[in-house]
């Protein structure tokens, strides 16, 4: 069965045997779970070779990158196409191309996703950093620390705490994450202007992510 489709999908792709017989091998690695149903597992392939042709990335990386992506939100393989639409738009419109957002993703995804923010939400975040020229690992760790200040932002520390009510800013909002991401952040911008109440809630080595 896997023979066979691995034969249909190098007609479909273009690509040969050899290399789509890799890219099952990369998938079924990054997500063992998928070599229980080969349909599933020819579904997150396609797309990764689709991501390859698209992005001019090598299969090793646009497998990585997607599978990466793919776990940290827990998405199985029926959003493999909605994940490499969101990486790729993201690296068409921002600043980080796909492996960056991937690599940011990676330090903050499980994070965002138990917040409610979105895939896509996440992407554009991590594309709001590159802009600034916080890419990879660091905007992930960056925006990792924010997610988690906006959702226990109840346990800040007092003085934190006295900044945002000293500027009306209401914790039971930042911390809900039922409420759309924008609206927390909007809530959240009410200190933007404060150096002394960003250095309180985000803490010195973070002033400059929570600004952005």
């Amino acid at each position: 069965i896997l023979e066979n489709n691995v034969l249909s999908l190098g007609k479909k792709t273009g690509k040969s045997g050899a290399e789509v017989a890799k890219a099952f091998e990369l998938v079924g690695s990054a997500k063992p779970e998928l070599l229980k149903n080969v349909d599933a597992l020819r579904q997150t392939t396609d797309a990764v070779i689709t991501l390859s042709k698209a992005s001019k990335l090598d299969l090793e990386t646009s497998a990585l990158s997607l599978t990466g992506v793919m776990n940290q939100f827990g998405l199985g393989a029926q959003y493999s196409n909605r994940t490499i639409n969101a990486l790729a738009a993201g690296a068409k419109e921002g600043a980080a191309a796909i492996p960056l957002i991937s690599e940011a993703i990676l330090q903050f995804g499980t994070g965002a996703a138990a917040s409610n923010v979105s895939l896509e939400e996440s992407v554009a975040l991590v594309e709001t950093f590159a802009e600034k020229g916080i890419k990879g690992a660091t905007a992930g760790t960056a925006l990792r620390n924010i997610l988690t200040k906006l959702s226990a932002s109840g346990a800040l520390p007092k003085e934190a705490i006295k900044q945002l009510e000293k500027f009306d800013v209401n914790t039971k909002i930042l911390s809900n994450s039922a409420i759309p991401l924008n609206q927390r952040l909007q809530e959240l911008s009410k200190i933007a202007g404060d150096s002394t109440a960003l250095v309180k809630v985000f803490g010195l080595e973070n002033k400059e992510a929570g600004q952005i």
